[in-house]
This record gives C-alpha cells, sequence and structure tokens, in this order.
C-alpha cells in the first residue's frame, strides 16, 4: 500500500523477486498522512483487510484560554479548518495552517483585534508548520509538494521569500524561532 497525490493505493508485490505485479487499485478515499513521516496510516492484514483513516476536516474555533485550560475570551474569527497555530511575539496576530485538501494546505494570517484572517501563501502543496521571528516581521514554515520538505521564510512587509534545507531529503520539522 502506498498513497499517491492524497489517495491510498494498493498493488501486489512480489517478496522474492522485489517487483511490483499487477495494476496498481485505487481505494478510493482521500487518506490521512502522518505527522511524523507525511506517509498514510493504514494497515493490511494477511486475510486481504485493509485498516485506513481518511481525511475530513474539522471546523476549529479560536478563544483565549487560561493555563487551566478555562475560556476566558472568545476571539472574533469564523471557525475554519485550521490547525498548528503560532501566535505572534506581540499576541496580536496568530498564524495558521488552513486546510484545503488531503494534499493542500495554506498559510493564513488572522489578526485577532479585528478579527480578520488573510491568506499568507499562495503556493501548491502542504504547510508542516510554523513559526513567528522573534521581532514579529517574518514567518518560518515548512512546506512540501511531493519533494523533500523544505523551510521557508516570509516577510510580512512584502513577497521575499528566502528557502532553506531543500537538499536534505530527510523529514525536518519546525518548532519555534529563538533569538539570535
Amino acid at each position: 500500500m502506498y498513497a499517491r497525490d492524497g489517495k491510498l493505493f494498493a498493488q501486489g508485490f512480489d517478496a522474492k523477486a522485489l517487483e511490483l505485479r499487477g495494476d496498481p487499485v485505487s481505494l478510493g478515499d482521500a487518506i490521512t498522512g502522518t505527522n511524523g513521516t507525511g506517509g498514510p496510516i493504514a494497515s493490511a492484514s494477511e486475510t486481504g483487510s485493509v485498516a485506513y483513516v481518511t481525511y475530513q476536516p474539522t471546523n476549529q474555533r479560536l478563544a483565549w484560554v487560561d493555563l487551566s485550560g478555562r475560556e476566558i475570551a472568545s476571539i472574533p474569527i469564523e471557525p475554519g479548518p485550521y490547525s498548528l497555530r503560532s501566535l505572534s511575539p506581540d499576541d496580536r496576530r496568530v498564524a495558521l495552517v488552513r486546510t484545503e485538501s488531503a494534499s493542500a494546505s495554506g498559510l493564513w494570517i488572522a489578526d485577532l483585534e479585528r478579527g480578520v484572517v488573510t491568506r499568507f501563501t499562495d503556493e501548491p502543496g502542504q504547510i508542516g508548520g510554523a513559526a513567528w521571528s522573534p521581532d514579529g516581521t517574518r514567518i518560518a514554515y515548512m512546506w512540501e509538494d511531493n519533494s523533500p520538505q523544505v523551510l521557508k521564510v516570509k516577510s510580512l512587509a512584502g513577497n521575499s521569500v528566502e528557502t532553506f534545507l531543500d537538499s536534505d531529503p530527510l523529514f525536518k520539522g519546525l518548532s519555534d524561532w529563538t533569538p539570535a
């Protein structure tokens, strides 16, 4: 089994010859990938039964909470299929990964005071995480489009985008941006 274009496929494999057998068969559903490798969340039994997780985005509502998890104020942003939030250093904006399909997501910026959400990235592919620069002028994010993940840094003041780690095929993760 393998994933291609966000869908799960099954194909016979000859373990002795190390060759694929027959034509691939699409299982027809958009499949969810793992956070660690992006590989499909799927398993097959010796009897031929297959279990897999399908793509099902859910709308998320933003709110301010205290350290105990109790909501103290709502944020006037329409709920949406958001994940991987990153709060700006001044606490006035949040970077949100918005899921658009099983194989596409974009980075959006929500102004928490005005209640406005605007698209920040417009390239096809998937965003794997985001972090604000310590001065709040740039956002770093992991991006991929069926090629090795790369780290991109984009300025909020313009369309300047720098790409890093583009020659390393291994999985990369982004959790924060530390001050120099």
